[in-house]
């Protein structure tokens, strides 16, 4: 079904061109986009410079926050592996003890 579609796109030559066109806009649409999300961000980070600056805080370096953010995910992983697979695999160890005492 796919492989009709793009033959018949690829045999009429009119066809080819409005779908040339049609990737051409979506493509210039996501990098639109995507530069407005760039942007944005660029600019709540040199707001968030400025604040500090102004309040005389340090400005944190990428190596902190780099540092940081894996010792919240260092945090985030024991939390998740404490209260939901260590719980988990225990259920598992109940219903398999279970199961094997049906046999």
């Amino acid at each position: 079904m796919i492989d009709s579609f793009f033959d018949s796109i690829l045999s009429n030559p009119s066809y080819l061109a409005v779908s040339i066109v049609v990737i051409t806009l979506l493509a210039f649409s996501v990098v639109k986009k995507l530069f407005k999300l760039v942007s944005l961000g660029l600019t709540l980070y040199l707001i968030y410079c400025l604040y500090l600056v102004f309040t005389g805080q340090p400005v944190p370096t990428f190596e902190s926050l780099y540092s940081d953010f894996k010792l919240q995910e260092e945090k985030l992983s024991d939390t998740i592996e404490e209260n939901i697979i260590n719980p988990m695999k225990e259920k598992k160890e109940t219903i398999e003890n279970n199961i094997n005492l049906l046999k």
